[in-house]
This record gives C-alpha cells, sequence and structure tokens, in this order.
C-alpha cells in the first residue's frame, strides 16, 4: 500500500506564511480567474496554469534572498553601479509598504522583495462590515 503524500499546514511564500489548503483550494483558483480575466481585457489569450510548487525554473518564493536593503546593496551593489531601473525601490498602499528591489540581468530585470510590511485582512464576506469596523 502506498502512503499518500500529507500537504504542509502553512505554505510560505516571499517569507509570509499561508493555510496551504485555503491557498491552494480557495485563493490560487481565484487568483487565476483574475489574471485569466485581465489577459482577455488587455488581449493576450495565453492562460496561466496555476501550481502550488514554490519554485521553478522562473521563479522561487522561498525567501533566501536578502532582507535589509543594506543586505541587498551589498549583495547586488557592491561590484557595479546601478543603472536605469535597478535599485532599491518601495510600495505603498494603504495596507502597508513592500520594499523590492530590481537587477538587470543581460536583457531582463529581476524583481526581489527585500521586505513585505504589508497587512494580511481577512475579509468578513459583508461589504459594509468591513468599511464600518
Amino acid at each position: 500500500m502506498v502512503k499518500k503524500k500529507k500537504s504542509p499546514k502553512t505554505l510560505s511564500l516571499y517569507g509570509l506564511k499561508f493555510d496551504y489548503e485555503d491557498y491552494e483550494q480557495r485563493m490560487m483558483p481565484e487568483g487565476a480567474y483574475q489574471i485569466d480575466k485581465v489577459n482577455k481585457k488587455v488581449g493576450l489569450e495565453e492562460s496561466l496554469k496555476p501550481t502550488i510548487k514554490t519554485k521553478t525554473k522562473y521563479w522561487d518564493c522561498n525567501k533566501i534572498y536578502p532582507t535589509t536593503e543594506e543586505d541587498f546593496i551589498a549583495t547586488y551593489f557592491s561590484k557595479k553601479k546601478p543603472k536605469d531601473l535597478e535599485g532599491v525601490w518601495s510600495q505603498g498602499n494603504q495596507f502597508g509598504t513592500v520594499l523590492y528591489g530590481l537587477v538587470k540581468e543581460n536583457e531582463n530585470y529581476h524583481a526581489y522583495i527585500i521586505q513585505n510590511k504589508m497587512k494580511k485582512v481577512q475579509a468578513s464576506g459583508s461589504f459594509f462590515k468591513d468599511i464600518f469596523k
């Protein structure tokens, strides 16, 4: 008899922990639906297949890269000066701030999330409850 592989209880993406089953059953399908909707709106017919993998040829969701601005600069810009869009950037909204770095390798820019200070908020399911807390 072959043992069924158990799913982990949590999924770690970019240093944030998510409930594995909730992510796989609810968040992934909703994200895929929204991406397909946006792609069709802008004229892209290619559909993305959602995956629970945390690492592939094109991305790695594990937090293995520098986690501070100073470490990022030391790692990627100690031997070269940033050009064009390269460097450390921050993006904020009402939920918090994300600090990320851009590095150009050949003709492609690679983005690295350095720190994610976004607050995770679980919606109550009621539009008015969420607004008038």
